[in-house]
């Protein structure tokens, strides 16, 4: 569900489950993505907050990018 604005930003929610299934431990990251999408490309960040507490999992992260736009 991504709410755009017709200035060109948007946000998008995300949620990344990630699972080991040779230890059968899950990974849970809630990351959503801010962007502005321009006529060619778009510019995004998505920072995010891992939810699940264990060793092996992510505490946080972050991915900043671009996409070309056809």
């Amino acid at each position: 569900m991504m709410k755009a604005w017709k200035s060109g930003w948007y946000v998008l929610p995300e949620l990344q489950i990630a699972t080991n299934y040779l230890s059968g431990d899950s990974d849970v990251l809630v990351a959503p993505e801010i962007g502005k999408s321009l006529k060619s490309v778009t510019f995004y960040v998505k920072p995010g907050i891992g939810i699940s507490h264990d060793v092996n999992n992510r505490e946080w992260g972050l991915e900043v990018g671009t996409r070309i736009n056809y």
